[in-house]
């Protein structure tokens, strides 16, 4: 599983394409997150000039959030956006630029109305990448750290009121993680929070509701109840996943509503957590090419009636897809006398960099994925075979293969195996339901979408995205992969190591690049339910990273290391 209960990115957060800056005007400098977390959170603050005194800190936030006033002046900008005059356009939208992120809530129910013209939302979007700044995001970040750890009075109140116009996702989640422990026993805050579940701004009444509903004794407040009908369907998503980690069944029909009534973007969190509710006795149906939302909504409806009585929310793991544990393949860490054999292993360390589970005198292991609790299945590149095995080493499944270099448990039970020369689909027998045989140069790294789509990157370069039938949909040249790990995020856009050039860059659908981050010779990055990315590189190192370029965890190995994954 790798969605995070704790995860409050919605509204706010927006499309997409619409949050993410031209990388090439970013100039990222990476900040030492080693030592004690919240002195490098002041020492952030301070290098940008800030002062870091309470009162600065709460100012901070006030200067930039909007009142109505302000809110109703960037509306009128916006609707200057569509007007005849080029010179009443071209100021509408230098002065909206010039607002900053304060302006994105109002840019963004823009992109959201499709009753807008489109040369209107053209701009709209060209408005949000010039606003967007992610060196803000982490400063404001910072800031929310660091009120929380010293909690002066008024704190709740101006983070709340901040959570619409936040400049990104690592904010608002910042703001989510700090309110619970600030609300508990302090009835004003609770009172805060109770007031803002009628609030207008849909952001606000979400966040208020999870926030109440993981704060001690307040899981059962009948104004929450009310958010998991609220016509917003993020409200409703965010409210549901706190009752889910509450243990309440009330959740449930909610969640399932929601598949027909969320973005595709965010469909795939909400199967994640039916599937972990009804393990392997549920429908094993997704929303891909050949199943529209709506149908699968009526299979896991058609579930929950059978089902509901026997459902043991307790079972559920809150905690799942923030375990803190990371999983590694390792080509080699065998020698007889000096001479380095190939005799790799794959194993998992916790937080404190201790080994929970190893499995050792593998064949050159290029990837590996955990699949249920003591299992994990495993490509040996040189072995030429994939393995399912228990966490001590033993083969429960095996599939003869030349030259794996990825695999992927599917949800409904078959396997997606990743060579050299071809992509696979098998079943439980062996049996190859799929096959695609690529016909230009080496496979690279590939990943299977939830959809059904396929991305592959060949020695040259070149990304291509498939179909479930393998029929290229759209292709265009990345960074020249030397390790085997791409990821592919929840809305469709692609992670690249770019060993060469030393960066992780992201790509839209269309090829172009829309964020990057200088990290050292990488050769594997995976993107994490936090935000962050995991990176492996050439100097045997496992690197979590944050967006803006920090480092919050390392592991080094003793070892050439290709592949890690999170949990």
């Amino acid at each position: 599983m790798r969605w995070a209960w704790a995860s409050l990115v919605f509204v706010a957060a927006g499309a997409a394409s619409a949050q993410t800056p031209d990388p090439f005007d970013l100039k990222f400098k990476a900040i030492s997150g080693k030592g004690d977390p919240a002195k490098a959170d002041e020492r952030l603050l301070v290098s940008k000039n800030l002062k870091i005194d309470d009162a600065s800190l709460l100012q901070f936030f006030r200067d930039r959030t909007l009142n109505k006033t302000q809110i109703d002046a960037l509306k009128r900008k916006v609707k200057d956006l569509g007007a005849v005059a080029y010179k009443d356009r071209d100021q509408a939208m230098n002065d909206l630029v010039a607002a900053g992120s304060k302006a994105r809530p109002v840019l963004l129910q823009v992109v959201k109305d499709d009753k807008e013209p489109l040369e209107t939302i053209r701009r709209v979007e060209l408005c949000l990448r010039k606003v967007q700044d992610d060196s803000e995001s982490a400063l404001a970040a910072a800031a929310v750290r660091t009120l929380a750890k010293r909690k002066p009075a008024g704190t709740v109140e101006v983070l709340l009121n901040h959570v619409p116009f936040a400049p990104g996702p690592e904010v608002i989640e910042a703001i989510q993680e700090a309110l619970p422990t600030l609300a508990r026993n302090d009835k004003h805050v609770q009172d805060t929070l109770i007031k803002a579940l009628s609030d207008s701004q849909a952001v606000k009444r979400g966040l208020a509701g999870a926030v109440l509903v993981r704060s001690d004794g307040f899981a059962k407040i009948q104004k929450v109840d009310q958010l998991l009908k609220d016509p917003d369907p993020q409200v409703r998503f965010q409210v549901a996943k706190a009752y889910l980690q509450a243990k309440n069944k009330a959740a449930v029909p909610v969640l399932i509503d929601l598949i027909a009534a969320l973005p595709t973007e965010d469909i795939w969190q909400v199967e994640e957590m039916l599937g972990q509710i009804a393990g392997d006795k549920g429908p094993h149906v997704y929303v891909d090419p050949d199943h529209e939302p709506a149908t699968v909504r009526d299979a896991w409806k058609a579930w929950w009636q059978t089902n509901r009585r026997a459902v043991d929310l307790t079972k559920v793991d809150p905690n799942a897809g923030q375990l803190g544990l990371t999983l590694i393949t390792q080509m080699d860490n065998g020698k007889i006398g000096k001479v380095k054999v190939a005799s790799g292993r794959v194993f998992e360390v916790n937080s404190k960099k201790e080994i929970i589970w190893e499995i050792k005198d593998l064949n050159y292991p290029f990837d590996a994925q955990l699949v249920g609790k003591d299992r994990v299945l495993i490509a040996e590149y040189l072995g030429r075979r994939v393995t399912e095995r228990d966490l001590k080493g033993k083969i429960i499944w095996e599939k003869q293969v030349d030259m794996p270099i990825g695999v992927q448990r599917l949800p409904d039970g078959k396997t997606f195996i990743a060579t050299r020369n071809q992509l696979l689909i098998v079943d439980r027998s062996g049996k190859a339901v799929f096959t695609y045989v690529h016909q230009s140069t080496s496979i690279m790294a590939a990943r299977r979408l939830r959809n059904g789509q396929m991305i592959v990157v060949s020695s040259g370069g070149m990304l291509d995205r498939l179909d479930a039938k393998g029929r290229v949909i759209s292709s265009f040249q990345a960074f020249s992969v030397r390790g085997g790990g791409i990821d592919v995020l929840p809305g469709g856009n692609v992670l690249v190591p770019a060993t060469r050039e030393n960066q992780v860059v992201e790509f839209d659908r269309q090829g172009k690049p829309v964020w990057q981050v200088s990290v050292p010779a990488p050769i594997s990055v995976a993107h994490l339910a936090n935000g962050n990315i995991l990176v492996v590189t050439l100097n045997r190192e496992v690197l979590e990273w944050t967006r803006d370029g920090r480092e919050v965890w390392s592991y080094k190995t003793d070892g050439r290391t290709w592949r890690a994954w999170k949990r």
